[in-house]
């Protein structure tokens, strides 16, 4: 058999569908309901050579078992089940018990010693939530060990962010010793929470239009296969035995009209199937019959009717299709590579959810909440007046995509045209962002791309756009040099060249444009690793600005930046604008994320340290 054919799962499905969708089965296939599709692509799975799918699986559950000892094995069966039956925190237990056996087993296996160490901070925070403490406290002392004595490169690179995660493993493990929950929970809404969705404050109204759906107002396919696994069989064979038909202005709502955290909200959210494209329908449906055949190698469908079988295939079909318009992305911000004062952090997809309650705020490219944490926690970051729609964000953000990217992702995954403020706005944000600047009165001049000739609305000054690309390739070309300075630990030639590319932009580019910004930004953080801090702060200083205009007053991107540039001004012994800076930071934290959030604590460390200088 073909090497693309045995063991490439996205492969195998893109020719076996792309078979399906030129045939007599894409007809079929259109008219059939969703068990019936499943049921289908099931059939054709039989009738290819897809025998590597049953070899790969047997292989998979043997290299498991060679993984796990049987105690480990145990204890995840424990966890299951406690999981099954809603009992969390015990099913957690069991977790952590089996992840510090599995890691036990891998350090006698001789696992990578570069990758050992996310395994020691892993495992002492396991042992700190079993309340072990001594046994976590040997785990830290063990990775301290490893990053003082192992060379390796890649460990290297990731030393601080595991020194990070280990005084934060401490931190919880002093107070696992003093008998401290180390656990924190959202505080109660002021107006109490609304009688109609559990989760919302009473502020919060369900409401229901033909054109919207139901929405609020103030006054993906392995979660599709956990979110069956999590319900009971007889919920299950309730709605898999037939569509459930309700209005759309009480689906979800149970008898006594409450909107809950259970299966019937899950259910009714909107899968779209028939918007999506039939090729998409059938590697959907495909998919569904492969977690079938994963469910075939357990107990899962022993006692049960084919019937059963295929009714299940259907709501995993379903469930498939309403994650590709509700699914929610857990991040988390995770630390890159230090260069002395200069710290990078980035946003990190860690796992994919599904909250029927957030799933019903309609889009906004501009959104009135943010939503945080594995919990979801929701929280207005602008005023809304009673009676105004809530609007979350699906991913496309103004400030993050341009309007004609942002239109086509919605488009295609969500199936409508945005038309919130931000999308019918004569003059986009991102146009001011890439903005060019008049060198008579220094107003914004945007270029469409197409001109050869740009003229200034304000003074009508005209502009050669081939002078201007010249300048713009010489300043990335200044740019670009820097960047291989700094890589060879040139600290004084980046500079030199930092400072020719900025020189350039200033000329060419209106205050806002984010290359400016660039430019500032990386001349800033050279002073920083030269211990400058002094002239950094100026350039960070105008990059707050920039920030503020592209993201807003009350962004956590600008929260980010704050906090940077009052770190920069502690090391420049600028106390009092550091203190302003801090406070600054702290407030947009918290109305984003709350008072309890890990940064705005470290802020407020920060600001302590500050009064003590001071």
């Amino acid at each position: 058999m073909a090497c693309h054919k045995f063991g490439n799962w996205q492969l195998f499905l893109d020719e076996i569908s792309g078979e399906c969708y030129i045939g007599r089965f894409g007809e079929e296939f259109n008219e059939a309901d969703l068990s019936e599709k499943v049921r289908m692509s099931d059939k054709l799975f039989n009738s290819r050579s897809a025998a590597w799918i049953e070899d790969y699986l047997k292989r998979q559950s043997a290299r498991v078992s060679a993984k796990n000892e049987e105690n480990a094995a145990e204890e995840r069966l424990k966890g299951n089940k406690f999981f099954q039956k809603k009992q969390f925190e015990k099913a957690k237990a069991c977790y952590d018990q089996e992840c510090v056996m599995d890691i036990e087993n891998a350090m006698r296996h001789e696992y990578p010693s570069e990758l050992q160490a996310k395994l020691f901070v892993r495992q002492a925070q396991a042992y700190v939530r079993l309340s072990q403490p001594q046994k976590a406290k040997k785990c830290i002392n063990r990775c301290l060990l490893l990053m003082i004595f192992c060379f390796d490169f890649l460990l290297l690179l990731n030393t601080e962010k595991y020194k990070k995660h280990l005084q934060k493993c401490q931190t919880e493990l002093e107070k696992c010793v003093q008998g401290t929950s180390v656990t924190s929970c959202a505080s109660e809404p002021v107006y109490g929470f609304s009688k109609t969705i559990e989760q919302a404050s009473s502020s919060v109204k369900l409401r229901y239009t033909k054109e919207k759906g139901r929405y609020l107002q103030v006054g993906v396919a392995h979660l599709a296969l956990r979110v069956i696994l999590m319900t009971s069989v007889s919920e299950l064979q309730r709605f898999g035995a037939h569509e459930h038909f309700v209005s759309e202005e009480l689906a979800g709502l149970s008898d006594t009209g409450v909107y809950s955290r259970n299966y019937t909200a899950v259910y009714h959210l909107l899968p779209h199937n028939e918007s999506m494209l039939r090729e998409d329908l059938i590697q959907y449906a495909l998919t569904a019959a492969l977690l079938l055949k994963c469910l075939d190698h357990t107990e899962y469908f022993k006692n049960h009717s084919p019937d059963f079988r295929f009714s299940i295939g259907g709501l995993l079909l379903r469930h498939i299709c309403q994650l590709v318009c509700n699914a929610h992305a857990i991040t988390r911000l995770e630390q890159g590579l230090c260069s002395q004062a200069v710290v990078e952090c980035q946003q990190v997809r860690i796992a994919t959810a599904i909250y029927p309650t957030t799933s019903l705020l309609n889009h906004s490219c501009d959104p009135s909440i943010i939503a945080r944490k594995n919990e979801l926690f929701v929280r207005l970051v602008k005023d809304v007046k009673a009676g105004e729609e809530i609007f979350n964000c699906y991913g496309p953000h103004y400030a993050r995509m341009p309007k004609k990217e942002r239109q086509e992702v919605l488009q295609s995954q969500y199936f409508f045209k945005c038309d919130c403020s931000e999308c019918t706005a004569e003059e986009p944000l991102e146009n001011l962002l890439k903005a060019y600047r008049c060198q008579k009165c220094s107003h914004a001049i945007i270029s469409t791309g197409t001109q050869e000739v740009l003229k200034c609305s304000k003074c009508v000054t005209m502009v050669d756009m081939n002078q201007l690309s010249a300048a713009e390739k010489q300043s990335s070309d200044d740019f670009m040099s820097s960047l291989k300075c700094l890589q060879v630990e040139d600290i004084d030639g980046a500079i030199k060249k930092l400072k020719n590319s900025l020189d350039i932009r200033k000329m060419i580019y209106h205050r806002n444009h984010k290359l400016l910004t660039e430019a500032k930004d990386a001349l800033a953080r050279c002073y920083c690793i030269k211990g400058q801090f002094t002239r950094a702060v100026p350039l960070l200083k105008d990059c707050l600005l920039c920030v503020e205009t592209a993201f807003g007053s009350r962004s956590i991107e600008l929260a980010n930046e704050l906090h940077k540039y009052a770190e920069v001004l502690v090391n420049a012994r600028k106390l009092d604008e550091a203190l302003e800076t801090v406070n600054q930071s702290i407030d947009i934290l918290r109305l984003n994320y709350g008072p309890e959030y890990s940064t705005a604590k470290e802020m407020e460390e920060l600001r302590s340290n500050i009064l003590k200088y001071k």
